[in-house]
């Protein structure tokens, strides 16, 4: 599994298990702490991720590029 698969699957199932509730701002230095990754693979990572979470609607763009307000 690369690092975009990891990050996307975990923040999915963190929206899914109810850890990430409506209106949390994801964090990309929480998220790497979680995922145990360097700066730039996370950073890509969740940028494919939000992509992917973007198109099933579960994730949105709020101000800033990097954040995003949970949906679900």
């Amino acid at each position: 599994m690369n690092n975009q698969e990891k990050a996307y699957l975990f923040i999915k199932d963190q929206i899914n298990t109810g850890h990430f509730k409506p209106g949390h701002l994801l964090s990309e230095n929480q998220t790497r702490i979680k995922l145990n990754m360097s700066r730039t693979p996370i950073r890509e990572a969740i940028r494919e991720a939000i992509k992917q979470l973007e198109n099933e609607g579960l994730l949105v763009r709020q101000g800033q590029k990097k954040s995003l307000a949970i949906l679900h």
